[in-house]
C-alpha cells in the first residue's frame, strides 16, 4: 500500500510503471522513496528548498538508460550493473540524479543514487 502511494504520489497519479527504466516496479518504489529524501536534502543542503515546499510535488519526469545492463545466457534476468538517469521536478526546478543498479549475490539489486553535480568537475 505505501510503495503504491509512492508511485502515485511521484509518478503524478499514474498506475503504471515509470517509462524509460529497467527497473521493475518493486524496484522503482524503492528508488522513488530514497530519491524523495535525496532530492529533499539535496535542495536543504543547498539553500535551495523555498519555506512552502510541497515534497509531495517532486516528480520523475523522464529516465535515460546510460549503461545497459548484462544479461543472463537465455536473456531473462539482469546479471550485471547499468545506470540510468533519472529527471525529478520539484518546485519548477528539474535536476538529474544519476543512479547505479547492480545484482547481489542472493538474487536482489542494490542501487546508488548520485545528486546533480556531485562527481563532476
Amino acid at each position: 500500500m505505501l510503495r503504491r502511494l509512492f508511485l502515485r504520489l511521484l509518478g503524478r497519479g499514474r498506475e503504471g510503471p515509470i517509462e524509460g527504466t529497467i527497473a521493475d516496479r518493486l524496484l522503482q518504489t524503492d528508488i522513488l522513496m530514497a530519491l524523495q529524501i535525496a532530492v529533499r536534502a539535496n535542495a536543504e543542503l543547498k539553500g535551495d528548498a523555498p519555506p512552502d515546499t510541497d515534497w509531495r510535488d517532486c516528480h520523475v519526469v523522464k529516465v535515460d538508460v546510460l549503461d545497459e545492463p548484462a544479461l543472463s545466457d537465455d536473456g531473462a534476468s539482469v546479471v550485471g550493473p547499468w545506470s540510468e538517469r533519472w529527471i525529478v521536478e520539484l518546485a519548477g526546478t528539474a535536476q538529474a540524479y544519476t543512479i547505479t543498479f547492480t545484482p547481489d549475490e542472493a538474487g536482489g539489486m542494490d542501487f546508488s543514487i548520485v545528486p546533480p553535480d556531485e562527481g563532476q568537475s
